[in-house]
């Protein structure tokens, strides 16, 4: 609540409310993401590869699976980027006393904590159809699908929780170039504020707090170049987003039972259609069968119109 005080003159002031210093740095990750995103623009298709399970809930139900990322293909994941961030920290405190380099070392400590709050929810698309990779990893025991989105259909408002769209980074130069970038911008930050009005020691917390939850949000784009042929992009929105307003579920995964959440946009008659574009079913000695089956599910979940076709890629299995 804001306080009032009068001056010489008898009128009446208000005295703003103290700032938020854990807000000091927000939007800084988003500057560099949106430059990034000048040079490399969504483009206007992305493509789901699923299994016949995945892709008969998502057109039963309208509705599309993000998953936590400590559960993804990449179980390294969240390290990955806060190991680049490191780095490129420790570099940087090189130029600076023993009083910056004990803040980093607190920094890094509110980094791996607020990853573990803030933990990236995902929906995982990519940039092509028909990638051997992917079949490969969809189509072990079963026919794999690859769902085509249009993008602009994904990034519309109108869906029960808040998502937004990025490229995940997989080159290292860019990475690290990004996470320099962003510590500099913090630093720079805080040294200009700091320069109108000095820091109190309760400052700190809220401080770092802020500074760690802008290089979560960058990190969650970073990717172990291993796989890089993946090509891919995400919807994310992070857990705090989700938690007492999305429920929690559950399915049977390779670690066990894993939390997903469902993603659809509500109607006045339940759930409106996603915005699927085309449908490829995977390779399969059966595949020109499979695709006869596809087209006749896609008409009975109201996806009539969604035109199909099927891989002709050859894999062996066995």
């Amino acid at each position: 609540m804001e306080s009032t005080t009068v001056n010489e003159d008898g009128l009446g002031i208000q005295e703003p409310e103290p700032q938020n210093h854990s807000d000091l740095f927000l939007g800084l990750a988003r500057e560099l993401i949106r430059a990034r995103m000048a040079d490399v623009p969504a483009p206007p298709s992305l493509f789901h590869y699923t299994s016949a399970a995945g892709l008969i809930g998502v057109l039963e139900k309208n509705t599309l699976w993000f998953s936590n990322s400590m559960f993804l293909n990449d179980g390294s994941e969240s390290f990955w980027g806060i190991n680049v961030f490191e780095h490129v920290l420790d570099e940087f405190l090189t130029l600076h006393d023993a009083d910056a380099r004990e803040t980093g070392d607190k920094l890094k400590r509110w980094v791996r904590d607020a990853f573990n709050f803030f933990q990236p929810i995902v929906f995982c698309m990519s940039e092509e159809d028909n990638l051997l990779n992917q079949w490969r990893d969809y189509g072990k025991d079963v026919t794999p699908y690859s769902i085509e989105l249009a993008t602009d259909g994904l990034e519309q408002d109108g869906y029960n929780f808040p998502a937004y769209l990025c490229e995940v980074i997989y080159d290292m130069n860019d990475q690290r170039e990004m996470a320099a970038r962003l510590v500099e911008l913090i630093y720079n930050k805080y040294r200009e504020t700091e320069a109108v009005a000095a820091f109190r020691e309760e400052d700190e917390e809220p401080l770092l707090i802020g500074a760690a939850k802008e290089i979560v949000w960058l990190l969650s784009r970073f990717k172990n170049t291993a796989f890089q042929a993946e090509k891919e992009w995400r919807l994310i929105c992070h857990r705090p987003n989700l938690d007492g307003k999305v429920k929690t579920l559950f399915r049977a995964g390779s670690l066990g039972a894993v939390p997903y959440y469902e993603w659809f946009r509500p109607t006045l008659e339940g759930r409106g259609p996603l915005p699927i574009i085309h449908v490829t079913v995977g390779p399969s000695p059966y595949s020109a069968v499979s695709d006869i089956a596809l087209k006749q599910l896609l008409h009975e979940t109201g996806y009539g119109d969604v035109p199909t076709h099927y891989s002709l890629i050859p894999i062996r299995r066995g």
